[in-house]
């Protein structure tokens, strides 16, 4: 027999009142086994048969298990999936962000109160000390060396740097007068366009920069003003993440 869900409720006229109270003893009578066993009691007085509700309550709760448990892993990949704490060595966990656009975060002000302005400082890292560029100060600093003379993918968010090293992961030593180039090429996203910074870091100090717009592959070229130790960045300044295919960096 076929037997809807609201009809069999509809059916069962439950009068608290009329539950058999004095079959229970004072001390229980707040008792949350001995209210659920009178309650039965009076559904099969009803119905007829208390198994019939069983029955037709045990596979909706393995579906709503089923459907929770996916619910939670689902946002738990979701989560997962779109937020990056600075930028990133690609690899087969975060590639899919390579075509995607980022979410975006917003932090509400209650009552209107908007925190005091923070100077921005610079990440700890072991290599940037300061910088002479303008409002240039990165969120996270990532040290990235050379593998095999060349380097790896990376994906950069908004406002954070790759910072490119040797294989030893130290700079390279400059005299007055070299010339350094950076080639790269990136990845086609979806979205509002590219943006990237590049540029150099002297003696621990952030440098010149070039911003480049819209440009899947490119050059990066500069002449070292005096002899020093020196370093190259990539700095995503994109609201969507910069996804860096190849990188290759030359001197003479």
């Amino acid at each position: 027999m076929i037997m809807k869900i609201s009809d069999l409720m509809d059916d069962i006229q439950l009068d608290f009142d009329a539950l058999n109270w004095a079959a229970v003893p004072a001390e229980d009578a707040i008792s949350s086994r001995r209210v659920k066993s009178l309650v039965h009691e009076s559904i099969a007085g009803n119905r007829g048969d208390v198994a019939l509700l069983h029955k037709l309550a045990r596979p909706w709760l393995v579906v709503a298990c089923a459907a929770l448990l996916c619910l939670s892993i689902s946002l738990g990949t979701y989560a997962y999936r779109h937020i990056l704490q600075g930028a990133e060595v690609i690899d087969e966990q975060n590639r899919h962000l390579t075509s995607s656009e980022p979410e975006g975060t917003y932090k509400i002000c209650p009552n209107g109160q908007i925190p005091a302005y923070q100077e921005p400082q610079l990440p700890e890292n072991r290599i940037i000390t300061g910088t002479a560029v303008s409002n240039l100060i990165p969120n996270s600093i990532l040290e990235v060396p050379a593998e095999g003379g060349s380097y790896p993918e990376l994906i950069l968010p908004n406002g954070d740097m790759a910072l490119l090293t040797q294989e030893s992961g130290e700079g390279w030593r400059l005299a007055a007068g070299s010339c350094v180039t950076v080639s790269y090429e990136l990845y086609a996203t979806e979205g509002n366009g590219t943006t990237l910074l590049l540029g150099h870091v002297k003696d621990g100090i952030i440098m010149e920069s070039q911003l480049v717009k819209d440009a899947f592959s490119g050059e990066y070229t500069f002449t070292a003003s005096e002899d020093g130790e020196y370093y190259l960045y990539l700095m995503g300044a994109s609201s969507d993440y910069v996804a860096v295919e190849k990188v290759s960096v030359e001197v003479e």
